[in-house]
This record gives C-alpha cells, sequence and structure tokens, in this order.
C-alpha cells in the first residue's frame, strides 16, 4: 500500500491531506521542526476524528530543541500517533491523556 507523506503541514497543504484520504489513501502528516499552527492541528484533528487511523500524524526530528507533548492537548481524536527519532522529549505526561 502506498503511503502519501505530507511534511511540516500547512493550511495550504491541508486539501491535499484531505484528498488523499477521500481517495483511500493512508497518509502522514509529519512535523520535524516545531512549528505546528493551531488551525493545522485543529483541521488534523478534524480529519483524524473522520478517518481515524488512516490519518497518522507524527512528530519526529525536532534537532533544534525538545519536542514538547503539550501539543498532543491539541489533537483529542488522533487515533494513529507516532513520536519517534527525537533527541529530547518534555512533558512527556500529556501522552497518557490522549484516548
Amino acid at each position: 500500500m502506498r503511503i502519501e507523506r505530507f511534511n511540516n503541514p500547512t493550511a495550504e497543504t491541508l486539501p491535499e491531506i484531505e484528498r488523499a484520504l477521500l481517495e483511500g489513501r493512508q497518509t502522514v502528516a509529519q512535523f520535524v521542526k516545531p512549528s505546528y499552527p493551531p488551525a493545522v492541528l485543529a483541521e488534523l484533528n478534524r480529519l483524524s476524528a473522520r478517518y481515524g487511523d488512516r490519518l497518522q500524524v507524527r512528530f519526529y526530528g525536532h534537532d533544534d530543541g525538545a519536542f514538547d507533548c503539550a501539543v498532543l492537548a491539541q489533537l483529542p481524536d488522533v487515533e494513529s500517533l507516532s513520536v519517534d527519532c527525537l533527541s529530547r522529549v518534555e512533558h512527556i505526561e500529556h501522552i497518557a491523556d490522549l484516548k
């Protein structure tokens, strides 16, 4: 199965992400640096609620600093989450708050 990956998604790429999901493709929205606009996270959460585990939200890299797991509070409906390849993580307890 082909996996469609979107690096550091923005408001402009969100329609492409939804199109991939509508076409039945497994889709990954991945952030390699700490830049996640709240509106983008809100839309990814909406898409997660609609498409379930066909949309994976991934946080990785962040070579210039730590990943703050507090951002996960903005994704309460995510069913497929990947938090990997990180040197430093802060507020890891927020992972336990997810459904």
